[in-house]
């Protein structure tokens, strides 16, 4: 091309009123672009992410009725930035940027931006890391930070301690530490620990919350926790083998390698010792979603029932992928709720609608 093109600066309808040919040229430029720059990993400045933490605070004003403030993806970016591994993980045996170093593919990416995102600057960094998961169909997302704030608000009070045995890429922490709560979570891979002190290592000095982060897993140091030492447990379990965040021998989908033995040496004992944990009156959050081979949210409710009461659960909305042929922009997985009794079905019941859940 003659001139130089602002590759992230083309809106998706700019990239489409332009003929076959030039588009062509186009995409060539904004392939060659992307390779000379490499994987855009997401970045973040001190001032945006105070921005972000300001924007995390202020969705206390827009949650209403069905809470169309959750659907905001305020903090991801910020939680993501420590997490660059998250990009690297396989899913059906290729990451993010597997695709991404694949010519066709990211050609045939770029081709299909503009029509998912016509008043998008469809080619910048953000929309690449998009179309790098749409084309795979999935890859591990973070838990969304308004979602973490708004659910630690509602079940728990300032000075509380939240426990997160399955720590992840830091939304629940984000969530918890924007409010005055101690986060403790626990994650057995390496680089997640290292990200989640990473993370909060580049917001301590803005929010009020605390936090403590421990290497293992959870089934082996969840028993060395004082009984009744928990106000809120909020998580999200791995779904045994569906998402595989790192090949270290100490992943539980490695350490029981069937279903059937990942339920019974890693899902039973970890809820068991969390029921433990949990205050007397606590509440226990757990995002838990079937998979084709198991009702796990069934198996989950069945091994908790014995020692806390299941009260109902609360959707977590997800956008389906673009590339997908869906009538509906979102989906939804469960955010099961229980608590330890004495048990205030009343109380919970209130919090559960506000969040337009259902009761059990």
């Amino acid at each position: 091309m003659h001139h130089i093109v602002d590759v992230e600066g083309l809106l998706g309808r700019e990239i489409l009123s332009f003929t076959d040919r030039y588009r062509n040229r186009l995409t060539n430029a904004a392939l060659a672009y992307w390779r000379a720059a490499g994987f855009p990993y997401p970045t973040v400045s001190a001032a945006e992410i105070r921005r972000e933490l300001d924007n995390l605070a202020a969705s206390d004003n827009h949650i209403n009725g069905h809470a169309r403030g959750l659907l905001s993806t305020v903090g991801v970016r910020v939680a993501n930035a420590s997490h660059p591994q998250l990009w690297r993980i396989k899913t059906r045996g290729k990451s993010c940027v597997d695709i991404f170093a694949d010519d066709d593919r990211l050609r045939r990416a770029l081709t299909r931006a503009p029509l998912f995102w016509p008043d998008r600057r469809c080619w910048n960094a953000q929309s690449i890391r998009a179309m790098m998961r749409i084309s795979h169909k999935m890859r591990p997302s973070n838990f969304r930070p308004v979602v973490a704030r708004q659910l630690i608000r509602a079940f728990s009070d300032d000075g509380d301690c939240v426990f997160d045995f399955s720590a992840g890429f830091g939304g629940r922490l984000l969530g918890a530490v924007s409010l005055d709560r101690t986060y403790i979570g626990i994650d057995p891979a390496r680089a997640q620990i290292s990200g989640l002190r990473r993370l909060y290592g580049c917001v301590k000095e803005y929010v009020p919350g605390r936090s403590r982060l421990y290497e293992a897993c959870a089934e082996d140091l969840l028993p060395d926790f004082s009984s009744q030492s928990a106000d809120l447990i909020i998580s999200s379990p791995p779904y045994f083998d569906t998402e595989r965040y790192s090949a270290e021998e100490n992943q539980s989908y490695l350490r029981y390698s069937e279903l059937p033995q990942w339920i019974e040496s890693f899902l039973s004992p970890v809820l068991r010792h969390s029921a433990r944990i949990l205050k007397p009156g606590g509440v226990m959050l757990l995002n838990v979603t079937d998979r084709k081979d198991i009702n796990l949210k069934r198996f989950t409710i069945d091994l908790c029932v014995p020692r806390l009461e299941f009260l109902g659960w609360i959707p977590y909305c997800m956008r389906i992928n673009p590339g997908c042929q869906s009538r509906v922009a979102w989906k939804n997985e469960p955010i099961l709720v229980f608590q330890k009794p004495p048990v205030n079905c009343n109380a919970i019941h209130r919090k559960i609608r506000t969040f337009s859940g259902r009761i059990a």
